[in-house]
């Protein structure tokens, strides 16, 4: 599964989209070219509390729709309004429509979160938190997240971009069934 679009849309507006193709993409660019920008407004769709960051070029954008093709090369779309309290609308691959939740909740498949980890395969999965404490908790798309999307901050940072970085603890990433 990746990413094929990220697609900020307004009334009156032009749409503004950026493209991604299957595998590793980099998005490069000057400073104050929107890539910070394109990063959040991800993280938004995928349930993040914070839309982005208001810029001179994104004024009169009020949602951004996020789509992702799966391996088989069907196709699953995310919109969300960008307000902190909006809820994203999820389009499956069938055009069933729904509105989602962005607090994960292991045991229901009302969110976000939940909708995408079960496309990977990875919904219910269990991460190991330390390996002091060994204390697990539920695997979330915000956990997985970390993986897929990296901006410069995460890049740059003294501790390993799967962690945390907190409290002497390791990365969140041994898998448990």
């Amino acid at each position: 599964m990746y990413i094929e679009s990220v697609v900020v849309s307004g009334p009156g507006l032009a749409d503004a989209a950026v493209f991604f193709t299957k595998g590793a993409n980099v998005v490069q660019g000057g400073s104050n070219t929107g890539k910070s920008y394109i990063v959040q407004c991800i993280k938004f769709a995928l349930g993040s509390n914070k839309p982005p960051k208001i810029v001179d070029e994104s004024r009169g954008y009020t949602s951004v729709k996020v789509k992702f093709v799966n391996d088989d090369g069907t196709s699953f779309a995310i919109e969300r309004v960008l307000s902190p309290s909006s809820k994203p609308t999820f389009y499956d691959e069938e055009g069933k429509v729904q509105t989602l939740g962005v607090k994960h909740n292991p045991t229901k498949m009302n969110s976000i979160s939940n909708q995408v980890l079960d496309r990977l395969g990875l919904n219910g999965k269990l991460l190991l938190k330390g390996t002091v404490s060994l204390n697990n908790a539920s695997f979330s798309l915000r956990d997985f997240e970390k993986v897929f999307l990296m901006d410069e901050t995460r890049i740059v940072a003294d501790y390993s971009p799967l962690g945390t970085g907190q409290n002497g603890e390791g990365p969140k990433e041994a898998l448990q069934k």
